[in-house]
C-alpha cells in the first residue's frame, strides 16, 4: 500500500482535493469526528447523553475519558484513511496496480464500520444508531461519495 502511494499517489491526493463536491464534505466529516458528538442517547440505565472523542456528557456533567478518544483514533485509522485513499484511486485518470486490493481494503472498512454498528445496537439500541451522526450518517457518506466518484459525478 505504501509503495502504490509513494511519489505519483500524492499527485493523486491532489487531484482529489481538486474535487469539490468529493473533498469537502470528506474533510468536513473528519473534522466533525474530532469536535462533534460520535453517538448520542441512553448512555447509563435511565440518563441520555453524548459520547465525544473527549469524553462522555451525561444529564449535565462532562466525563472525561481516554477510551472514546482512542475509538476516534480508531475511526479515523480504520474507516477514513481508507477511505480517502479509495476515492483518491477512484478519481484518478489513469489507474495503476491492482484494482482488486483496493476493494479488498474498503470491504475490510466496511465490516469493520458494520460490526460497530452491531456492537452499538447491542449496547444502545436501534434509535442510537440511527440519530448518531458519527455512525449512520459517515456510512451513509462513505456510500454516497464513492457512488459519486465511481460514476464520475463529481467532476467539478
Amino acid at each position: 500500500l505504501i509503495l502504490a502511494w509513494s511519489g505519483a499517489g500524492l499527485k493523486y491526493l491532489q487531484r482529489l482535493t481538486e474535487k469539490k463536491r468529493i473533498f469537502i464534505p470528506l474533510i468536513s466529516f473528519l473534522i466533525y469526528t474530532g469536535i462533534g458528538p460520535l453517538f448520542m442517547g441512553e448512555v447509563v440505565r435511565g440518563m441520555y447523553g453524548f459520547v465525544w472523542v473527549h469524553g462522555v456528557y451525561v444529564t449535565g456533567h462532562f466525563v472525561p475519558g481516554s477510551m472514546t478518544y482512542l475509538h476516534g483514533i480508531f475511526e479515523i485509522l480504520l474507516v477514513y484513511v481508507p477511505l480517502t485513499l479509495y476515492l483518491a484511486y477512484l478519481t484518478k485518470q489513469s489507474k495503476f496496480g491492482c484494482k482488486f486490493h483496493w476493494h479488498i481494503i474498503m470491504g475490510v472498512s466496511f465490516v469493520y464500520q458494520i460490526w460497530g454498528y452491531h456492537r452499538m445496537i447491542l449496547s444502545y439500541g436501534k434509535l442510537t444508531v440511527l440519530i448518531s451522526p458519527g455512525y449512520a450518517w459517515g456510512f451513509i457518506l462513505a456510500v454516497v461519495l464513492i457512488w459519486m466518484s465511481s460514476k464520475k459525478i463529481a467532476r467539478l
